[in-house]
């Protein structure tokens, strides 16, 4: 299962909100990408894609994603720790 910290949300609520002043349905999809994940823009979810949506951001996130979506500082860089990890960003 995926979590994502206030930080990380509202950083990913930022560009999903950009995202929809053009498409109504648009949303950050979150995907394997390594050992870690990638963040797209994406029209809409796909099918096998999980919903999170807060404060009318939405969220795709691919099945099988595991772990903490956390923020690094001092450049706001979006990371994947393992579950239940929270740093000190």
């Amino acid at each position: 299962m995926i979590e994502l910290t206030d930080a990380a949300f509202e950083l990913l609520g930022v560009a999903a909100t950009a995202a929809r002043r053009f498409v109504p349905d648009a949303g950050v999809r979150i995907v394997h990408a390594g050992d870690g994940v990638r963040f797209e823009l994406a029209d809409g979810p796909l099918a096998e894609d999980l919903i999170i949506e807060r404060d009318d951001v939405r969220l795709f996130v691919e099945p099988d994603l595991d772990g903490v979506v956390d923020v690094v500082e001092p450049h706001g860089t979006l990371v994947l720790r393992p579950p239940g990890e929270r740093g000190h960003a």
